[in-house]
């Protein structure tokens, strides 16, 4: 029977808060706009870089699509300063591979930059289908993306798990028809959704999947 993991990549794979936070400071900086702190920050991520630009500059003076085009280049300047991986995902991913679990990525960030990050941090291989943001499917909560891959993979909803941090990630799962996890450690927001495992970390996950 075939198996299948979907996981978000910021705030569930990626410890990437730190970054953001700096290319959303330099957009808004250069609006002459001040700073937003970490928690500001948190609450605008999550659905997409054209809600967070939209959020971020909420009561200051810009156009969209310049706007967007600034946090995209401010942010591509920082993808990496304090960017990681949270403790365990390597370890996990191989495992999840070696036990026969197709494993996929459904992201809001642009794809481009989440095979970046992933191609740079040594995870890229272990993903066997991605989808993100700004492509042929609609954004999450959309479940489009996650269908489409299950019947790419050949893989039955019932057989497949979502993990994420945020209420987008669970509500994709749950419309898609698939398990889901929520990834206690990231910094999303789960607000009404419902799970069937709350993991405090990766290793966690990692036993919980494969038990």
């Amino acid at each position: 029977m075939k198996k299948a993991i979907f996981f978000d990549l910021d705030g569930t794979l990626l410890d990437s808060i730190g970054d953001l936070r700096t290319a959303v400071n330099l957009t808004r900086a250069s609006y002459g706009a001040g700073p937003l702190a970490l928690e500001e920050v948190r609450s605008c991520i999550g659905d997409g870089v054209r809600l967070l630009v939209e959020r971020m500059l909420e009561g200051v003076p810009h156009d969209p699509e310049e706007a967007l085009q600034r946090q995209l280049k401010n942010y591509e300047a920082h993808f990496l300063d304090t960017t990681g991986l949270y403790p365990g995902v390597a370890e996990g991913l191989k495992r999840m591979k070696e036990a026969g679990w197709l494993v996929a990525l459904v992201t809001n960030k642009q794809e481009s930059a989440a095979r970046f990050l992933l191609d740079k941090l040594a995870v890229l291989p272990y993903f066997d289908g991605i989808i993100g943001g700004e492509g042929k499917y609609p954004l999450k909560p959309d479940p489009a993306g996650c269908l489409a891959l299950l019947n790419e993979f050949g893989v039955k909803p019932a057989d497949a798990v979502m993990v994420g941090d945020h209420y987008a990630d669970l509500e994709v799962g749950r419309r898609a028809g698939m398990r889901r996890v929520l990834a206690l450690w990231g910094f999303g927001e789960p607000r009404g959704e419902k799970w069937d495992y709350a993991a405090p970390d990766f290793p966690a996950l990692t036993n919980w999947l494969l038990k």
